[in-house]
């Protein structure tokens, strides 16, 4: 992306959002276009202000590209940084390849250290997939060890590159994994009083402590394209970056007249805010349909059903997972407050 489609998005932003924008800079590496990152930034935080508005910044990126000099500036720049890495060597991280083919591992990990180095707490995202899975314990370990604390774990979503690929979790395994990392984030926190969250546990654990639901992919209707909404690199927009390049799924784009009205107008943005979990079957007769919300994740049930109006492909997963979470909640094994980070457990 260039800054004039920058800026087109920030000015569409202007008329969509009321008085907070967040953007996030990811999709394939953002640090191949550092120079973007800086200018756009920059643009923003000097109109922010006097547009009235309060903006912030975060970046998703596998590590590798990370230096001194990036890092200083996104500490300074108050820049939130995830960075995604399956595994805690090259074997259960080889999923995660650069475009030569080599493993990325060693330079994400130096990418991670530099982070840390700099002050800054990034957060990690771990897919599940088959190569890692088994694995899980190990790679927190190895993680925590490195000194993070925040990790998420995501089921492989059959879009893009997922959708040739075979590595992906079922219900039952992803359920096993997060049973084991539930253990391991209560052995940690009783035995070496660590605090760490692993974000789709928490926001399960905040949906049954609370009514209310802040997390857009755990809640119904998700976010896309009221609260969310996705740019290509030449200003398409999307209800979500994961439907980026989906031209069924294209809203508009930035430099179109009228953007702002088109994306209120668009049959797309109806669709996906009328999308409730009692719309559908089965979703509609669960006792859960509350809880877990369908998933949530529109994309998900869009890339394993060819259609957002569906059950979520992990659906096996939360009819068993929030059962449990109740009983040993209920039965004093479990404190739901120890799962949730201090930033979240504010808001119950």
């Amino acid at each position: 992306m260039d800054l004039s489609t920058g800026i087109a998005v920030y000015r569409l932003m202007q008329q969509l959002a009321n008085d907070k924008i967040r953007f996030l800079y990811h999709g394939g590496e953002p640090l191949l276009n550092f120079s973007f990152i800086r200018d756009f930034t920059e643009y923003v935080q000097r109109r922010a202000d006097n547009d009235g508005y309060q903006v912030d910044f975060c970046l998703q990126s596998n590590g590798s590209l990370v230096s001194d000099v990036t890092a200083d500036y996104l500490a300074t720049n108050r820049i939130g940084i995830g960075i995604s890495l399956d595994g805690a060597n090259e074997s259960t991280n080889r999923m995660r390849i650069a475009q030569t083919g080599l493993p990325t591992f060693q330079d994400s990990l130096r990418g991670l250290r530099i982070l840390l180095d700099h002050g800054l707490d990034p957060g990690v995202i771990i897919v599940l997939t088959q190569a890692n899975y088994s694995h899980i314990t190990e790679i927190i370990d190895f993680l925590v060890e490195e000194g993070v604390r925040n990790f998420t774990l995501n089921p492989l979503i059959l879009g893009g590159r997922g959708s040739e690929s075979r590595q992906g979790l079922s219900p039952r395994q992803y359920l096993e994994v997060n049973k084991q990392v539930i253990e391991l984030i209560a052995h940690l926190d009783s035995n070496r009083g660590l605090r760490i969250t692993e974000r789709n546990i928490e926001y399960l654990m905040m949906n049954i402590l609370s009514e209310e639901r802040r997390y857009m992919c755990l809640r119904s209707p998700c976010g896309a394209a009221t609260n969310l909404l996705g740019f290509a690199h030449n200003g398409d927009i999307f209800p979500c970056d994961d439907f980026s390049g989906i031209a069924s799924l294209k809203i508009a784009n930035v430099f179109d007249q009228d953007a702002a009205d088109a994306v209120a107008a668009s049959a797309i943005t109806t669709r996906f805010a009328g999308e409730t979990v009692d719309k559908f079957d089965p979703c509609r007769c669960c006792i859960w349909r509350w809880v877990c919300n369908a998933g949530g994740c529109a994309s998900r049930r869009f890339y394993a059903n060819n259609s957002t109006a569906s059950p979520d492909p992990m659906c096996d997963y939360y009819r068993r997972m929030l059962p449990y979470l109740l009983f040993h909640i209920g039965t004093g094994k479990l404190d739901p407050i120890r799962f949730v980070s201090p930033r979240s457990a504010r808001f119950l």
